[in-house]
């Protein structure tokens, strides 16, 4: 439909939609920065709630690396007090083997010293004198001995030395605290006493009797234990010494406080029989039977040691380590406990707080928990109503604290409680992380931090960016507030949620999308009830889900593109009006001399190139006029060039031509040549190859028999010293030999000596003499068979001489094999190396003809390609021919094969110029510009 109408009314259908298009650009840049300042918000909401999801994200991370921090520290406190308690056990334990050993020694080496001996011997014997001299004769025994033994025993801190014979009396006691003279054997009463049984054992050895309630006298009620070993004199048995102990010196061992704290303590345990009973004091218990056997005291008393934690009688928990003593005839164990509170609540010097005290102060925690894996919580730095009770079974264990514990029990895994209200501390909404204490596999406590709402709600607070109505806040599974709302602090905070939730629940599209998984933004109505731009996404705490909420008000956020929409109106309505006046001046002043323009064109384009172009004005349609003046001359000069020029080129294609054609076969016949060169350089150098493989096969051969040769040389070697060495044993054995011919010399001497004495002393050196002329017969069989070795023994070495100089002339023979097989062998190698070099030489060779052959081919398929090309030359200079003939030119112009240069008339041109001077266009008349 276009093509029909004028330009000028193209003209004013172009300005209309350029209008047009400016109002359409306008609105759509409206609608464009509509949703560039929505896209933009929503960004900055995305960015902000993308901000507070990585601050909430890594505020419970930083969390849970403060547990593990933690729990190291926690376990780094164990450690340090298990250390601490097998030190203080291990130096107990050392102490009292000690003792006991020491009393050992000093009964054994006191039961062999004279003085006691003499003592129990000379008191049992007074003991059976008639009663007129018993008693002087006892005293005087005792003025001799009692000092010496009664010093003896307050030196080494016994409480009582006994002397009691074999028979069973006792015959002395150093405070007479058991009647003298009375049977420990005969004495229904002092049958089964710990002195009847240690003087028992006592006879037979060595021994100890463990302690028991003393029946010495009816003034001493406190338990003692005995030392017993037996007394000789002069190898015979006399009787027992017995020395006895109390308990003092063992509960000073262990009564010592040095590393035992407030809590801390050690003591002794020890079974007889059936019944276990403390060997110590201790710090909650006076001694005596033990109603309930402990688990730690049945290891320690069956020989076993280990370290655990447990809770006392007294509720308390605390860390226990046992351990058997070795101690001869005694079953005893030690046990040495510490508090587990104060063990893990260490107060640094000079500060009043403990550590978790301190800890839960610098990292903003409320509190901070120690709980045994049985739910009792034996620490807490606030001491709430919590402290001291079991979170599992108590009246807490509906809590979140209560369901966490029982949570991280099962998984052995760091854990997050969802915020709950936590009756202990005032009911307010808190929220807990816990984790185990695992060693070796085995749950020891449950370490548990009281999480405050402060820190998170500074995080959802921080406001950059979110201009006067924007906020962000965190929203629980339940609906609730898991921060503190900005815009409705009353009624949004976390303690008001959890104390209104009616009020303070928070149920949007926003929450709801976020609680069911999904993240994204959109307008909706708030809490509020008002329209707000709203960013959510859900937020994984443990395993509970929370919502983060990014929003901003709507009429906030596209303020700025309502006075944009009023401006941007009324600027298109004045463009309108103006640009359409602009429109119709402008598309009447091009119009005319287009029309003039078209006329000269159908000229040109009917082949004539002599047209009159009439050029006025001087704007930029007078300077196209002109133009095309200008172009209508050159186009003619060009067009007569062309025509010279094709018929030049036709004539040069033709001799090309015939050029290619010859060369084309002088390249053919010179690439044949090379092929047979070629061919005959590959069967040389195939010859050639061979020739060095063959050489090198003969220098490993030659290698080959050199290396047998050197082998067999050695072998040789090796006889000759072989053969050597026979030569020095058969010497050595000739030597042997006359030692033996010497020996049955001297003996035929000495026989025949022996039978001149046999003989002179008649009757009586007969038998001697038979014996004598027996060994004399001996001596000289020997001497013979001597002097027969001897001979063969000679020969054998002559023999032996003979065979060592031919092995070393077999030897010299051998040496020179090797010696020529070595120059057999330099020489193959030469013609190896040599026909090595023969061969890459022709190789060389070879490729360079190769190559050269290669080149040749290229050459001849590059003629014929040149051949090619001059005929498709010849063929588009006669088509240039034809098409240049369609313009019409003057006969004089044409070329001719016999003018040296075309002649040229040039079209006529006629240009009217305005009355006034109007000066000529500047152009350039070159080829370049057409």
């Amino acid at each position: 439909m276009l093509k029909n109408l004028k330009i000028g009314t193209k003209l004013s259908i172009a300005f209309l939609a350029i209008v047009l298009i400016f109002i359409i650009a306008g609105m759509f840049f409206l609608l464009k920065s509509e949703q560039a300042l929505s896209q933009a918000a929503f960004n900055q909401l995305e960015s902000v709630r993308a901000d507070k999801q990585a601050q909430i994200e890594a505020f419970f991370t930083e969390r849970q690396s403060d547990m593990q921090v933690l729990l190291d520290t926690v376990a780094l406190f164990r450690q340090n007090t298990f250390q601490q308690l097998q030190s203080v056990k291990e130096s107990r334990k050392r102490e009292l083997e000690h003792y006991f050993h020491e009393r050992l020694y000093d009964v054994t080496v006191a039961s062999k010293t004279f003085s006691i001996a003499q003592a129990l011997h000379q008191f049992d014997e007074a003991l059976h004198l008639e009663e007129a001299s018993k008693a002087d004769t006892r005293r005087s025994i005792e003025q001799q001995f009692h000092t010496e033994l009664n010093r003896f025993t307050e030196k080494e801190g016994y409480h009582h030395l006994f002397l009691i014979a074999k028979e069973g009396d006792v015959v002395y006691s150093t405070a007479k605290v058991v009647q003298l003279g009375i049977n420990l054997l005969n004495n229904q009463a002092l049958n089964n006493t710990p002195l009847n049984r240690v003087f028992k054992k006592g006879l037979k050895g060595i021994t100890i009797q463990d302690f028991s309630p003393s029946v010495l006298s009816e003034q001493e009620h406190q338990p003692v234990a005995f030392f017993a070993a037996p007394v000789f004199k002069a190898g015979e048995l006399i009787g027992v010494l017995v020395l006895c102990i109390t308990p003092e010196p063992i509960n000073f061992i262990m009564q010592q406080r040095q590393e035992l704290g407030q809590t801390g303590e050690a003591y002794l345990v020890g079974k007889q029989g059936s019944q276990t009973t403390y060997r110590s004091k201790r710090v909650a218990k006076n001694g005596g039977a033990i109603e309930k056997v402990d688990e730690e005291i049945s290891q320690a008393l069956a020989g076993q040691s280990g370290t655990k934690i447990k809770m006392d009688n007294t509720g308390l928990f605390k860390i226990t380590t046992y351990a058997p003593l070795n101690i001869p005839n005694l079953n005893w164990g030690i046990v040495v406990t510490f508090g587990l509170e104060e063990s893990l609540t260490l107060t640094r010097q000079g500060e009043k707080k403990d550590f978790f005290a301190q800890y839960i102060t610098e990292y903003g925690y409320y509190d901070a928990f120690l709980i045994h894996p049985k739910g009792h919580i034996f620490y807490t730095v606030l001491h709430e109503s919590d402290y001291k009770t079991n979170i599992m079974t108590g009246e807490y264990a509906n809590s979140g604290l209560g369901q966490l514990i029982q949570e991280v029990l099962k998984t052995k895994k760091f854990g997050i409680s969802d915020f709950a209200p936590y009756v202990p501390s005032h009911r307010e909404p808190t929220a807990f992380i816990a984790q185990p204490l695992i060693i070796e596999g085995k749950i020891e406590m449950v370490i548990a931090l009281q999480i405050s709402d402060v820190e998170l709600s500074e995080i959802m607070q921080q406001r950059a960016g979110m201009g006067k109505t924007g906020e962000a806040y965190l929203v629980g599974s339940d609906k609730l507030m898991r921060s503190n709302s900005f815009l409705d602090p009353v009624n949004h905070s976390i303690k008001a949620s959890f104390a209104n939730p009616a009020k303070g629940s928070i149920d949007t599209e926003s929450t709801r999308a976020a609680l069911a998984g999904e993240t994204g933004s959109q307008i909706i109505l708030d809490y509020r009830e008002k329209p707000v731009l709203s960013a959510y996404t859900p937020i994984k705490i443990g395993t509970n889900t929370w919502a983060i909420i990014a929003e901003i008000d709507q009429a906030e956020a596209f303020a700025a593109m309502t006075k944009l929409k009023t401006w941007l109106g009324l600027i298109i309505l004045i463009g309108l009006a103006v640009i359409m006046g602009i429109a119709f001046l402008i598309s009447q002043s091009i119009k005319r001399p287009l029309t003039h323009l078209v006329a000269v064109s159908q000229t040109i384009a009917a082949g004539n190139l002599d047209n009159e172009i009439i050029v006025t004005g001087k704007d930029e349609i007078a300077q196209l006029l002109q133009a095309f003046a200008d172009m209508q001359a050159k186009l003619y000069s060009v067009v007569t060039s062309i025509q010279e020029a094709a018929q030049i080129v036709d004539h040069s294609a033709e001799e090309i031509a015939q050029s290619n054609l010859s060369l084309s076969q002088r390249t053919e016949q010179q690439a044949a040549s090379l092929e047979e060169t070629a061919a005959s350089m590959e069967e040389m150098t195939s010859t050639v190859q061979q020739n060095a493989n063959n050489a090198k096969m003969a220098n490993q051969l030659a290698s080959s028999a050199k290396e047998q040769a050197s082998q067999g040389g050695g072998v040789v070697d090796t006889a000759i010293k072989a053969m050597n060495e026979i030569s020095d044993s058969s010497q050595q054995v000739t030597e042997i030999i006359s030692v033996i011919n010497d020996i049955a010399f001297q003996t035929n001497l000495l026989a025949l000596n022996a039978a001149v004495e046999a003989a002179r002393a008649g009757e009586q050196g007969r038998g001697f003499a038979v014996v004598a002329s027996e060994v004399r017969n001996l001596a000289q069989r020997s001497a013979a068979a001597a002097k027969e070795i001897k001979g063969l023994i000679r020969d054998s070495v002559s023999k032996v001489d003979e065979g060592t100089r031919l092995v070393n002339d077999s030897g010299k023979t051998l040496g020179e094999i090797v010696n020529s097989v070595k120059k057999v062998s330099d020489i193959v190698s030469e013609i190896s190396a040599a026909s090595q070099e023969q061969a890459s030489g022709i190789n060389q060779v070879n490729k360079v003809v190769m190559q050269m052959d290669e080149m040749v081919q290229q050459n001849a398929a590059a003629v014929e390609e040149t051949a090619a090309a001059s005929e498709a030359l010849k063929e588009r200079a006669r088509n240039l021919k034809e098409q240049v003939a369609f313009f019409n030119l003057d006969e004089e112009a044409l070329p001719s094969n016999s003018d040296n240069g075309p002649k040229r008339k040039h079209p006529q041109k006629k240009v009217t110029q305005p009355t006034h001077s109007i000066p000529s266009p500047h152009h350039n008349d070159g080829w370049e510009d057409f």
